[in-house]
């Protein structure tokens, strides 16, 4: 096994061609396309400085090929990224090169942390300028998985499969590749797989380039595969020693081994040396934390992170550990503590961003202990704030927050006013548009704020809107009925308030707005009951054949099982659920939406757990014993859990949580994708539990 010691100095052969090359500038166009790929390797190997030095003078000397001068723009910009220079030196390169495809991209790269949105449109303009620029293609990509949801990530996939296919070639599109397969399907064991195949071919592109190994490091290491991705990492650090993340990888990869290439001591010996060599600037220090926090030394991380915020207070580093320990004092009970911490965050952050974060922290304390009059002043300081900053792309979400802390406090005005600037800001929500749940949350404020206040007009097209989109929401159904029998509208509200009513499972509630329906259409409750029955009878049985059709999967069998049952010794197989309406629901902790079902999960098998004709278990996916005890403990939960390491491909399942249930012959009838918090949970699984005990036709 190969024992790292202290980095070796890394001299390329590819050094001394440059040296040859600054002789002879004009030579060749093959001694042109060299300078040109060194020059990109050391930006690329984070030199950016020694790549422009090296093309300053070719790129001026005024008839420079334009893959001189967009390398060049390119060396410069990564240069002075995150200066105050930056955007100065741009405007500079632009007025002397024109609007190369370089500047389009160091454009993107300017207006990506206000407003990242806009950043999308210019790749997308400056493609249609340039559409083999491989630069551009890899921004609009970025942008695009940067918003890290499916939608975006899927179309990222399928924009970069689409430019490989027209212009194959580039190492960076797979690369690019690789990164996003590493975000789809929340890195299921066949995305890895074919993002690890996506950088084989960008290292088979470009053997010199150490991203696509630091890369595949990491995810050989989300494999728990250590010992390849050690020796992918020192790959990646030989190539370019001075890249921290080729470090960080072999150590992290290095501490996870059973019988490591380095210890500690080795490893402790490298960071302090590399903290001194580069004076302990803010890049080495965050990396240094985060190599110790790997290997558990907690107070070394807690100093590395005190001196981060000490020296680099405005940086965005610094803003993130202050509000980790902002939630490490609620955690610890120390609330006085982190209000204060919170508030002094709120009004000194420079940033309007962080400062709209901080508030909403703070907000968020003062709201947990019960003082409403103080969450108004909170938030009116917040809202004053606002009046003279701006937070670019960040203005619909933070507007929304305020809203929904105004809705908590009963400030119903004040949540309209809120709700309406989020509405109407960039990229906010026209009325009757829910198609995101940022869009669906602002009305849903707008409609019960409005409807809250009296203001049943301006309420209903929001009402309207909610109750065509989520159909199977009653709430909304409800809400829209009472509007409608305000107007007198008999016919739409009846229909209306019964589908509430039907939908709510005959909630008291639903069956008091159908007696108030009836009483101010007939003037006398004398008869209600009875129209009541009948609604009932009707809806019944349509309701819940609507949901055992909703869920209704294509028969196929349960795959086979042999999993060890948390907490125990006993393992599962496949014979213990034969003869058994089967159960599964998987899911993990990290999945909001699988947290926020289990407790409904937990209710569901506490009143079936002794019917002997039903097996319910939970499978956690791809999770260690620690982390599902840990949960388990800390959200007080208690059902059967399998422990399933390989649970994505098993079950063949994208996305969590994810409910199977089986008939008593191992045959999967329903699948239930995602957690619908407006259904009643109960209800629905006990009729798919019923519907799946009938016998198979």
């Amino acid at each position: 096994m190969f024992r790292a010691g202290r980095p070796r100095p890394c001299v390329h052969a590819g050094a001394f061609a440059i040296v040859l090359l600054m002789s002879t500038l004009g030579a060749a166009v093959a001694d042109v396309d060299l300078l040109v790929g060194r020059a990109r390797l050391l930006r690329l190997h984070e030199q950016p400085e020694a790549g422009a030095a090296l093309l300053e003078k070719l790129a001026r000397s005024g008839d420079a090929p334009a893959t001189v001068i967009d390398e060049y723009i390119l060396c410069e910009g990564a240069r002075l990224l995150g200066t105050e220079d930056f955007a100065a030196r741009l405007a500079d390169l632009e007025k002397s090169f024109g609007r190369t495809a370089a500047v389009v991209a160091m454009r993107t790269i300017e207006l990506e942390p206000d407003d990242p949105d806009e950043a999308l449109q210019e790749a997308e303009k400056g493609l249609i300028l340039y559409p083999h620029s491989a630069t551009l293609a890899a921004r609009k990509a970025t942008l695009l998985l940067q918003k890290r949801d499916s939608g975006s990530t899927s179309a990222a996939m399928a924009w970069l499969t689409g430019f490989d296919m027209a212009h194959p070639g580039s190492d960076l599109i797979q690369y690019w590749i690789g990164e996003a397969h590493l975000l789809s399907a929340e890195q299921s064991i066949a995305s890895v797989d074919k993002a690890l195949v996506a950088f084989a071919r960008a290292t088979a592109l470009n053997p010199e380039w150490a991203r696509p190994y630091l890369s595949a490091s990491r995810a050989l290491m989300s494999r728990q595969r250590a010992a390849d991705a050690f020796d992918k990492a020192v790959k990646a650090e030989q190539l370019a020693p001075r890249l921290l993340g080729a470090k960080e990888a072999k150590y992290a990869a290095a501490l996870a081994m059973a019988q490591p290439p380095m210890t500690w001591a080795e490893i402790d010996g490298e960071v302090t040396a590399i903290l001194k060599e580069r004076e302990r600037d803010r890049a080495a220090l965050e990396f240094a934390a985060r190599v110790y926090d790997r290997a558990r030394d907690l107070p070394q991380v807690a100093r590395l992170k005190e001196e981060i915020v000490a020296r680099f207070p405005s940086s965005q580093t610094a803003f993130r550990i202050q509000m980790e320990q902002i939630q490490s004092r609620m955690t610890a009970g120390r609330a006085a503590e982190a209000e204060s911490q919170a508030g002094r965050l709120a009004r000194e952050a420079r940033d309007p961003r962080q400062a709209s974060a901080a508030f909403g922290a703070l907000a968020s304390i003062v709201a947990g202990r019960g003082d409403a009059q103080s969450l108004v002043a909170v938030l009116d300081e917040w809202g004053a704030s606002l009046e003279t900053k701006d937070v670019g792309s960040a203005e619909t979400y933070t507007y929304a927050t305020i809203a929904r802390w105004y809705f908590q406090a009963e400030q119903y005005e004040k949540t309209v006013k809120w709700a309406e600037r989020a509405r109407t800001s960039p990229g906010g929500a026209p009325v009757g548009d829910v198609a995101s749940p940022l869009a669906s949350t602002i009305l849903e404020l707008l409609a019960t704020s409005l409807y809250n206040s009296g203001r049943l007009a301006d309420a209903k097209p929001h009402v309207t809107a909610l109750a065509r989109y989520s159909p199977v929401n009653p709430h909304w159904h409800s809400m829209l009925g009472r509007i409608l029998v305000q107007e007198k509208s008999w016919e739409p509200a009846q229909r209306e308030l019964e589908e509430a009513f039907s939908l709510s499972f005959y909630a008291k509630e639903s069956a008091d707005d159908l007696r108030l329906l009836y009483r101010e259409r007939h003037g006398t409750e004398e008869g209600s009951d009875r129209y009541i029955a009948e609604v009932k009878r009707a809806s019944s049985d349509p309701l819940r054949k609507t949901i055992i059709d909703a869920y209704k999967v294509p028969s196929r069998s349960l795959p086979a099982m042999d999993l060890p049952l948390f907490g125990t010794q006993r393992r599962v197989t496949t014979k213990d659920l034969a003869g058994r309406v089967t159960v599964l629901n998987l899911w993990a902790t990290w999945c909001g939406p699988c947290r926020r079902e289990l407790p409904e999960f937990q209710k569901f098998y506490e009143k079936h757990m002794t019917d002997p004709a039903l097996a319910i278990y939970a499978v956690n996916a791809n999770e260690t014993a620690p982390e599902v005890q840990r949960f388990m403990e800390t959200n007080r939960l208690a059902f059967p859990i399998l422990l399933d390491s390989n649970a994505w491909e098993r079950f063949g399942v994208s996305s969590i949580p994810h409910t199977l249930i089986a008939d008593a012959t191992g045959k999967v009838r329903f699948a239930i994708n995602g957690y619908n918090p407006r259904a009643d949970y109960g209800m629905v699984m006990g009729w798919l539990v019923e519907s799946a005990g009938t016998p198979v036709p």
